[in-house]
C-alpha cells in the first residue's frame, strides 16, 4: 500500500495528505517526514471515499469499516463525533490456498451535525459474515494513524444562476 489515500468529492479524487497540519506551508517533521496542509477539505453533505485497491484476508467480509474521529477535546468518547466509511470488499483474484484478495471503495456522506475540524483515524475493522467485527492487523492501523481529512463549515455564498 502507497503512503498516500485517497479521499475526495465522488468521482472527484483529490490526493489525502499524511497527517499535518491544518493549515499553512509545509514544515519539517521531527521524524525527517515532511507534515503538509489539509486542503480545501469537505463540507456537510460531501462523500468522502477512500480506495483501498488491495488487501488479504481468510474470512468471507460483509463490510469493512474506517472510523474517523474529530479531534477536539469535546469529541472524547462521543460517538456523535465519529464518521465511520463503509465499503462492500469485491475479490479480485480467485481463493488460493484459503486466502482472498479483495478491493473496497468505502464512502460516508460527511452528516449534517459533524461538527467542523480534523478528522484522524482511529479504527479499520471488517466485519464478518458471521458477524464479528475483526480488526486489521496492527501493521496496517500503524500506516493508517497518520491520515486525516478537514470538515469545513459550510459556505455562507448564496446560490447563482
Amino acid at each position: 500500500m502507497i503512503e498516500e489515500i485517497l479521499l475526495g468529492q465522488d468521482e472527484q479524487l483529490t490526493k489525502e495528505i499524511p497527517l499535518g497540519r491544518a493549515e499553512g506551508s509545509p514544515q519539517k517533521t521531527p521524524l525527517g517526514g515532511e507534515e503538509s496542509p489539509l486542503g480545501q477539505g469537505f463540507v456537510l453533505g460531501d462523500v468522502t471515499r477512500i480506495e483501498v485497491g488491495f488487501f488479504r484476508h481468510e474470512m468471507n467480509l460483509e463490510e469493512v469499516l474506517a472510523l474517523f474521529e474529530h479531534e477536539g477535546e469535546a469529541a472524547k468518547g462521543d460517538e456523535s463525533h465519529v464518521i465511520t466509511l463503509r465499503g462492500q470488499p469485491v475479490e479480485t483474484v480467485p481463493p488460493s490456498e484459503g486466502v482472498k484478495y479483495s478491493r473496497v471503495s468505502l464512502r460516508a456522506i460527511v452528516p449534517a451535525d459533524a461538527p467542523s475540524g480534523v478528522y484522524r483515524f482511529r479504527r479499520l475493522e471488517a466485519q464478518t459474515y458471521g458477524g464479528r467485527k475483526v480488526p486489521f492487523d496492527e501493521s496496517t492501523q500503524d500506516r493508517w494513524g497518520r491520515w486525516r481529512f478537514l470538515v469545513r463549515e459550510e459556505p455562507d455564498a448564496p446560490p447563482t444562476i
